[in-house]
């Protein structure tokens, strides 16, 4: 990817070698001097034309269906989020956002009511959160903070492993951008709680501390009066804290696998939550008229979309990946440093895999991830999964993020399909009132991609993506993904007597039935 950014007159060498990212190029350089273009940031509450301003049935659909998924959430947590719940840290932080995306679909449908009550009931959580001094601990040895919790009970995996500082760019990016929204209305409440909500933005996104930093910002965003000014800026790094704790600048994008070891290094699954994390420091600096933090959170955003463009999203045309690889899929489910799979820590199905590189379904943060032409080539993989028939059918909560999806190249179908989806059963961090907002702000298209839609007969994903037959499952624990994540080790995929774990991949027949 680095060869689209270098602005140098660099030397390159012929010889060239296959890396696990593709054809790398030898060059000599002193240095290198790479140009990203930053991208905007929407800013909320603006006046602008919302395309649902012409269309009231959907704008009462949408409003009505707002305050159904408002009343749902209320001011309580769901079991996922609950005190002792194992993922507590991240569900509560992806239904705050849930709550702060339900504020802005208020704004455009023009529904106060809901919108009050939203705010209401995102205060309320947030103000739990931030009050206690039992949610989160600072961590002197590495420069970090980590669920209290987890250093209580001590277990360091609990909170998909945040006290080993795994994942904190997913975690903490949802509780920035539900901080970004409600700073955005009510400034007190943000000044009140400044001090936590930085801690949480500078524990993942701490900006440079060089003695060069002031000649950095100079440079990087020497086209922003402002910016050069400081008369805006009131933040900048804090010692406490190390740069940019997930980010690798040579990759361009970030390693979500903190302070463990795996067999094949450090690794990431969710490309589209790691770009959120980066999305909110950006609307969070926006919110707190910080500029130097916003221009930091594009920055790294657009070094996160750009390579997740490139070593996540595998289109027809893409040359990263060996063709037996890339024949049979569109998209990886985890990128590692010397290994890149088809399937999450979690499961196989296709459904999976796209949806983890998908959600949440943020405007100006998903647009800028999928463009129409490689939704043509991932689609007839979700078609494929769509037409799967119960009992393996595919579940509303990854039907809707497949929709998002759906939407960018056929807003009439993803609009239709929607309507039918269950609003109880979506994601934590996601409604049936946002995907709806999320299609009927597309623009109006009728699905022009070709092709056929033809559902696979027994084929899964091996360790190493290659399309497998069942009589061809790898049998060892390190051989899959989703087992080496549970640190089960000998034979899984079956065991010896023959039970067969739930890390192992799914296979889809024709009849509809499963086996591994």
């Amino acid at each position: 990817h680095h060869k689209d950014l270098v602005l140098d007159s660099l030397e390159i060498f012929d010889s060239n070698y296959f890396s696990i990212k593709g054809q790398m190029y030898w060059i000599r350089a002193a240095h290198w001097t790479l140009w990203e273009k930053l991208p905007p940031i929407p800013k909320f509450h603006s006046k602008h034309e919302s395309p649902l301003k012409s269309d009231m049935t959907k704008r009462r659909i949408i409003s009505a269906q707002l305050r159904r998924d408002v009343r749902i959430l209320k001011a309580h947590a769901s079991f996922l989020a609950k005190n002792g719940a194992y993922g507590k840290l991240y569900f509560e932080g992806k239904e705050l956002a849930r709550l702060a995306r339900l504020i802005l679909v208020a704004d455009e449908v023009e529904d106060p009511e809901a919108k009050n009550w939203a705010i209401v009931y995102l205060e309320r959580r947030f103000d739990r959160i931030l009050r206690s001094d039992d949610n989160f601990a600072y961590d002197p040895t590495w420069g970090g903070l980590i669920s209290l919790p987890v250093t209580e009970h001590g277990d360091p995996f609990s909170n998909f492993g945040n006290a080993l500082y795994s994942d904190h760019h997913f975690h903490y990016g949802y509780y920035c951008y539900a901080a970004a929204i409600l700073c955005s209305i009510k400034p007190a409440w943000c000044r009140r709680w400044n001090r936590r909500i930085r801690d949480l933005v500078h524990d993942f996104a701490n900006l440079p501390a060089s003695p060069k930093s002031k000649q950095f910002y100079q440079t990087l965003f020497s086209s922003d009066k402002e910016i050069l000014d400081n008369k805006h800026s009131v933040a900048g790094a804090d010692a406490r804290f190390p740069q940019a704790r997930h980010k690798d600048w040579y990759d361009g994008h970030s390693w979500a696998t903190g302070l463990v070891s795996y067999a094949t290094g450090k690794s990431q699954e969710s490309s589209s939550e790691a770009s959120h994390a980066y999305f909110a420091v950006a609307v969070l600096g926006e919110a707190l008229n910080d500029i130097k933090l916003r221009d930091w959170g594009r920055l790294l955003l657009a070094t996160e979309v750009r390579s997740t463009r490139y070593y996540w999203h595998i289109p027809l045309s893409s040359s990263i990946y060996d063709s037996k690889f890339s024949m049979y899929n569109r998209i990886t489910g985890s990128v590692a440093g010397s290994a890149t799979v088809a399937a999450t820590w979690f499961g196989a199905n296709p459904e999976y895999v796209h949806g983890i590189q998908t959600l949440p379904v943020v405007p100006g943060l998903t647009d800028i991830l999928f463009d129409p032409d490689y939704v043509c080539d991932q689609l007839p993989i979700l078609e494929n999964a769509f037409a799967r028939p119960a009992p393996v059918n595919v579940a509303d909560s990854w039907r809707g993020v497949a929709l998002a999806n759906v939407a960018i190249v056929d807003q009439h179908a993803a609009w239709h399909r929607a309507l039918e989806l269950d609003e109880k059963k979506f994601d934590d961090g996601a409604s049936k009132a946002n995907l709806l907002h999320w299609i009927a702000t597309r623009p109006a298209s009728i699905n022009t991609c070709s092709f056929h839609v033809q559902p696979d007969d027994t084929h899964a994903t091996s360790y190493n993506g290659l399309a497998i037959n069942a009589s061809d499952l790898e049998p060892w624990c390190s051989s899959n993904l989703a087992c080496v994540a549970f640190g089960l080790s000998g034979a899984c995929c079956p065991q010896p007597g023959g039970y067969v774990f739930g890390c192992c991949p799914v296979l889809f027949r024709e009849d509809g039935t499963t086996g591994h």
